[in-house]
């Protein structure tokens, strides 16, 4: 079977959804799905570290954008209190990006 562009198995997909679901599961009881997904990932044949890497990470933030949503949904936290402590938040994380010096490779003469 061809699966965007990859030519899996079907043990192959059921690998990986059999471990889309333990990852899922173990993200939701203890957290670090993550460390399930990823190496199912790397098992699929054809799949670049990076390529999984992304899709890993993909996965990390929908999972914690829908866990925001639903808490706020369901708890209602009080915006006056929020609010400052996600600006503190962005500042902290836009000054520590500021201040670390950026990693520059060399550029390669053909």
């Amino acid at each position: 079977m061809t699966l965007g562009g990859l030519d899996l198995d079907t043990w192959t997909i059921v690998l990986v959804v059999v471990g889309g679901f333990v990852a899922g599961w173990v993200d939701a009881v203890v957290g670090g799905g993550g460390l399930v997904q990823l190496p199912v990932l790397l098992l699929v044949p054809g799949i670049s570290p990076v390529q999984a890497l992304a899709t890993n990470k993909l996965a990390a933030i929908m999972g914690t954008s829908v866990s925001a949503a639903t808490y706020y949904r369901r708890v209602g936290p009080d915006l006056r209190t929020a609010a400052p402590m996600a600006a503190t938040a962005l500042v902290g994380a836009f000054g520590e990006r500021r201040s670390r010096p950026t990693s520059r490779r060399p550029r390669s003469s053909p």
